[in-house]
């Protein structure tokens, strides 16, 4: 059987995205989605859930991207109960941001 090309301790590290205002993107990321602050300065704000860093947010993109822009194009967070779902459905939904959900 073929083990495939990477090790089986290889892991994913966080995903770092360029934002024009960070304390705008935490209300998306921390606010809405309830991601756990894990360090926050001027210029950086990191979050996570489980003592895991996930989102990496660094300051300095120069202008917002529109809102049917494609560069992030799919995120997907994995909750482990119908319970857990509902409420991320509900928080996404009172939050007007644009989003639809998939079964993966």
């Amino acid at each position: 059987m073929d083990e495939g090309l990477l090790s089986q301790a290889t892991r994913l590290g966080p995903v770092h995205l360029k934002v024009t205002d960070i304390p705008a993107a935490l209300t998306v990321w921390r606010d809405t989605l309830g991601l756990a602050p894990a360090g926050e300065d001027a210029v950086l704000a990191q979050l996570g859930a489980g003592g895991r860093t996930l989102i990496v947010l660094h300051a300095g993109a120069e202008i917002a991207l529109p809102q049917k822009s494609r560069d992030l194009f799919h995120v997907a967070i994995h909750v482990t109960t119908r319970r857990d779902l509902a409420h991320a459905a509900a928080r996404l939904k009172a939050s007007g941001l644009r989003y639809s959900a998939q079964d993966h």
